[in-house]
């Protein structure tokens, strides 16, 4: 069953090896769990509830979608004037982003996050100066959202310390969906078997933060 919804707090029980998650509270009602992955990107309050010394940090990008008069198959990465990437689409659209602000602690609510303007803009004038493509292509998407990132950035995956039943999979900055189907099947192994066989955990060992 999927539910949607905003994780308040983590609800424990003292184990026998450790602390013991028994549920979470999820917008007031708290749901029973046997097992808890942390695995929220940059939204970390309650990931600091478990790890507290793993500070999450957001890089928020923005991006436009461009429709141009004809499909291209061909994604592009400029160096400089802020670092734009395209990304060709099949049904003619180009998603288009760069210009990244500074980390940050972040405070925007998930869904609510705010879409500037002035980004969206230099993104188009980027875009309409260095392609002839691009001139006439018409903005049918403006939007943002932010990258997760650890303090030290490398992804925090592996059992919570001093927890019994609570695993952190978060960090993985702008390679999340690459790297998602590697991470989950070694965050099952691990809550599974006791062990991740198909890749090693200890760089990304969630201890590293104390």
């Amino acid at each position: 069953k999927f539910l949607k919804g905003v994780v308040e707090t983590l609800c424990y029980e003292e184990g026998d090896s450790g602390r013991r998650i028994s549920g979470v509270v999820v917008d007031g009602q708290k749901i029973a769990a046997d097992v808890l992955i942390l695995s929220m990107g940059p939204w970390g309050e309650v990931l600091q509830q478990a790890v507290p010394a793993c500070g999450m940090l957001g890089v928020k990008y923005h991006s436009v979608l461009m429709r141009s008069g004809r499909v291209l198959n061909e994604a592009v990465f400029f160096s400089g004037l802020g670092d734009p990437e395209v990304y060709p689409r099949n049904d003619g659209n180009h998603y288009v982003t760069g210009f990244p602000d500074p980390p940050r602690v972040v405070k925007e609510i998930p869904g609510e996050v705010e879409v500037r303007e002035d980004m969206c803009s230099r993104l188009v004038k980027t875009m309409q100066q260095v392609s002839s493509e691009m001139a006439e292509a018409e903005v049918t998407t403006k939007q943002s959202c932010y990258l997760p990132f650890t303090r030290d950035s490398v992804p925090c995956m592996g059992k919570a310390p001093k927890h019994e039943n609570v695993y952190v999979a978060t960090g993985h900055g702008c390679w999340g969906i690459l790297l998602s189907l590697a991470s989950g099947k070694a965050i099952s192994e691990l809550i599974v078997d006791g062990k991740a066989t198909s890749l090693s955990l200890d760089p990304f060992d969630p201890n590293r933060f104390g």
